[in-house]
């Protein structure tokens, strides 16, 4: 499968047409990249990815101090940070919710915040977002995931950060098995995970859409929209979806 998507890609850079029996459904479709961003196969090759260009299940996006954003054909969304490598291990939707969906992620290093789209909503373990020392699940969320890596964060300790935005997200680590409300934030370092005090965990931007049809400002392949949000270290935007605004108080547990 590998080797026929790097045929067909490069069809499509040599301007050739592409057989119907050789299609190969992308995963999603980046709809901003500034700076360094690419793609890497299962094959380990590697191409430039800028807007409008598609990425498929197997790649990992890979940004050195550029930054991107990938809608999903299920809806969802991510929005990847300098300096990470996300990979779309497992990925398969054909329109629909019949069974044979996955959205399989891994975060090697480095951040990207998320918001699912329709795979997990019918059997949340067709969804799942794994790191070296954690792997995360959903019920119908989006929140920030980070993974420090040889002292890659200033001030940090080596592990994975997740923050919960909106609904609730599960996770394990070791031993440890738990969920994640809105606003909560937890650390865990592949032993076990630990609740970060609330004043310390990022709140998520409000929601803003993006209106592509806008002129780009010279050197972006994307108009960026400022968010309101002071937390966001660089632009950042996402897409309108019910229910995703500025995190709440988390719901209620029961005792």
């Amino acid at each position: 499968m590998a080797k026929l998507r790097f045929v067909v890609v490069c069809l499509a850079i040599l301007g050739q047409p592409v057989p119907a029996a050789w299609a190969v459904d992308a995963a999603g479709s980046v709809v901003f990249a500034k700076g360094e961003v690419s793609a890497l196969d299962a094959n380990e090759t590697s191409r430039y990815l800028i807007r409008g260009d598609k990425v498929f299940s197997g790649d990992t996006i890979v940004t050195g101090d550029g930054r991107a954003q990938i809608k999903f054909t299920d809806g969802g969304f991510a929005s990847i940070r300098s300096r990470t490598e996300y990979s779309l291990s497992q990925y398969s939707y054909r329109g629909a919710a019949d069974g044979s969906e996955r959205g399989f992620f891994r975060l090697i290093k480095g951040g990207v915040r998320f918001v699912t789209g329709a795979i997990g909503k019918a059997n949340r373990k067709h969804f799942r977002l794994s790191t070296r020392t954690a792997t995360i699940g959903i019920r119908g969320s989006s929140g920030l995931a980070e993974q420090c890596e040889n002292g890659s964060c200033p001030n940090r300790a080596d592990g994975t950060y997740l923050t919960t935005y909106n609904g609730i997200l599960t996770l394990l680590s070791g031993p440890f098995s738990g969920e994640v409300y809105p606003r909560e934030m937890y650390f865990c370092d592949g032993e076990g995970c630990s609740k970060i005090a609330d004043h310390e965990a990022p709140q998520g931007p409000n929601p803003v859409v993006p209106d592509f049809n806008q002129r780009y400002r010279e050197g972006d392949q994307q108009i960026h929209i400022e968010p309101s949000s002071p937390v966001l270290e660089t632009p950042e935007t996402f897409p309108s979806s019910p229910g995703i605004g500025a995190p709440g108080p988390g719901p209620s547990r029961s005792p």
